[in-house]
């Protein structure tokens, strides 16, 4: 059977979470203890996870092609649209893709005694308490996870929630 190249996307290694996720990563994967189903198993999660960074991508791009036209030119709902696929796909590529990739590399509730589904705990106690079993299950993780965690869901990832929350419930104010 001959190979069928076809285009994937009009990005590259240029952006830095196509070379994190599409070529570092899954180079990584070959220095692992992991056994070839499992490997593989984690490249469709990193894929998966491109694929949902792509789509975010590609609503940013059009967001911004919006944003720089008068309001007159683009409509408000399509600019409302763009800007929820943008954090839909970025919310989906971290609250579910990396939950599921954090299974597929062995981390689940069965096996470790907590999973990586803390990592999108509703409020901060919960979170807290995720972090707390998950490195006590897994002490041979390196050390400051729980730091840059931390820094995630202050910085970005609860704010990210907030914005998709006030937008599933019309009528709060973003």
């Amino acid at each position: 059977m001959p190979i069928r190249l076809e285009k994937y996307a009009n990005v590259g290694t240029e952006e830095p979470w196509v070379l994190q996720f599409g070529v570092d990563l899954p180079a990584l994967l070959n220095g692992t203890a992991f056994d070839e189903a499992q490997t593989e198993s984690i490249r469709v999660g990193l894929k998966l996870i491109l694929d949902e960074l792509y789509a975010a991508h590609q609503a940013l791009l059009q967001l911004r092609l919006y944003l720089d036209k008068s309001m007159n030119d683009a409509a408000r709902s399509d600019i409302f649209t763009a800007f929820h696929h943008l954090y839909d796909h970025l919310l989906k590529a971290y609250s579910d893709r990396l939950t599921h990739l954090g299974h597929m590399c062995g981390f689940n509730k069965d096996k470790h005694g907590f999973a990586l589904n803390f990592v999108v705990a509703k409020n901060d106690n919960q979170f807290e308490l995720g972090i707390s079993r998950f490195l006590n299950h897994n002490p041979a993780l390196f050390g400051g996870m729980e730091i840059s965690l931390r820094q995630d869901r202050i910085n970005w990832s609860n704010r990210l929630k907030h914005v998709r929350d006030a937008d599933q419930h019309k009528g709060e104010r973003l």
